[in-house]
């Protein structure tokens, strides 16, 4: 059902786009993150990869 779909399956495309979001921003020599604020920073940066960046800030402005 979900191979006919086109869905992935496996870990390894999960495993791939970690190392891609996660691994290049955060994990660089002498860095050091406190969990709040590498949740935000990974957070942000899911948005970049995403394309989503425009919209989040057109709807953050909108509400406020």
């Amino acid at each position: 059902m979900f191979r006919e779909k086109g869905y992935h399956i496996g870990s390894g495309v999960i495993e791939s786009a970690c190392q891609h979001v996660v691994g290049q921003r955060c994990k660089q020599a002498v860095m050091r993150w406190k969990k709040e604020g590498i949740n935000k920073v990974l957070a942000l940066r899911c948005l970049v990869k995403n394309g989503a960046w425009d919209r989040y800030w057109n709807e953050l402005k909108q509400a406020a």
